[in-house]
């Protein structure tokens, strides 16, 4: 094989070739792959509007602000001794209630047996 050592070196050498090499080997194996699959699937036009409308460009800012607003809320919520206060009133309600729950004795009292009673005499 005969080569152009100039020629061969300055293509190599390129910025960029390999890069743009190794993108036209995927994009021709894409097609080859794609003649094969039977499956295209069918989306909605709205659902590709909505995806557009959450990229990372469009309202980053409010997120941002919002997940920095949250961060704080948390770490005060988890710090501030009136909210540790009524999470534990709570978790110990619920633990009550849980257990009444498990309490399945219930007495039956008649309803004339007080009536009935004769009354202490001191």
């Amino acid at each position: 094989i005969r080569t152009d050592g100039g020629a061969v070196f300055s293509r190599l050498y390129q910025p960029d070739y390999y890069k743009t090499r190794d993108e036209k080997f995927k994009n021709m194996r894409d097609r080859r792959e794609s003649l094969h699959c039977s499956f295209a699937p069918r989306t909605n036009r709205r659902e590709s509007s909505i995806s557009s409308r959450d990229s990372i460009g469009s309202g980053s800012q409010v997120s941002l602000q919002s997940a920095k607003t949250d961060v704080v809320n948390v770490s005060s919520r988890l710090y501030d001794p009136d909210y540790v206060r009524k999470r534990n009133a709570r978790l110990h309600r619920m633990r009550q209630e849980r257990e009444m729950r498990e309490c399945t004795f219930t007495p039956t009292i008649n309803a004339n047996a007080n009536a009935n009673a004769t009354p202490r005499k001191k």
